[in-house]
């Protein structure tokens, strides 16, 4: 918050397989400023003096998300950071021709679910997206579901 650029900042967990979570910051500039995410990133070292708690990632928004009373909704900032976490994680799929999606959704057994939604090119495909699905959700504490939708 100390940037002159910075209007508002929240920072969550994102989920990491080895530390469980690595701080992830979520900024907006104020209007008519300027800033980027490296020079964000580079700020944030520089002021920071608890290593651990420097942002590992500062995502730009154009707004984030408030409550009524104008705090800074959290519960969204975490989805979003799960969200781009698995969005990246999973990226070797397209490797093997399929398309995906995730979503992360409130669970009232699980807490948190992540879906992921995937276009096998085929059959082979399928087996072999699944595995890596199970490979990589496995090193993490957050349940996952996956739905096979048909290439159309």
């Amino acid at each position: 918050m100390r940037h002159a650029d910075v209007a508002l900042v929240g920072a969550v967990g994102k989920p990491d397989a080895y530390a469980g979570e690595l701080p992830m910051a979520f900024v907006q500039v104020k209007p008519s400023r300027s800033c980027g995410a490296a020079e964000l990133q580079e700020f944030a070292a520089r002021e920071i003096s608890e290593r651990a708690a420097v942002p590992g990632e500062i995502v730009l928004l154009d707004e984030l998300p408030l409550t009524a009373v104008g705090k800074i909704f959290k519960p969204d900032l975490r989805k979003f950071a799960a969200q781009k976490t698995f969005v990246d994680l999973l990226s070797p799929l397209q490797d093997i021709s399929c398309e995906y999606e995730v979503e992360i959704h409130d669970d009232a057994r699980l807490g948190s679910l992540c879906r992921i939604t995937v276009t096998p090119a085929g059959e082979g495909a399928r087996e072999e997206a699944g595995a890596l699905i199970q490979k990589i959700m496995g090193q993490f504490t957050i349940a996952h579901e996956i739905a096979w939708r048909p290439k159309s």
